[in-house]
């Protein structure tokens, strides 16, 4: 038979609110990293190659930070979810104690 196992509910909780904080951390670190690429302009020049330069760099630009930006959201919401698994741990004891305390 299975031991079964324990669970810290504020542990959980913190290690969730933590877990958010990391996400919002990435997500302002990205911005801070969008704008400083910005501010270096357009380096490759105005011609025709330079153009094709731009397109290409920019595409790509967009496509990681995108990545970037929506890994930073589901940080975010892994440790909201954690911290929403606390909640129904804590929940979930308060309910069997009062089933259990109402059978007495």
């Amino acid at each position: 038979m299975a031991e079964g196992f324990r669970v810290n509910p504020e542990a959980l909780r913190a290690g969730g609110v933590t877990l958010a904080s990391v996400g919002v951390r990435l997500g302002e670190g990205l911005e801070q990293f969008d704008a400083a690429i910005a501010s270096f302009g357009q380096p490759w020049g105005g011609d025709y190659i330079g153009m094709l330069i731009g397109e290409a760099y920019q595409a790509a630009v967009d496509y990681a930070m995108g990545n970037f930006f929506a890994a930073a959201d589901e940080i975010i919401s892994a440790g909201d979810d954690v911290v929403g698994m606390a909640d129904s741990y804590v929940s979930t004891d308060e309910s069997a104690n009062t089933t259990f305390t109402g059978l007495m």
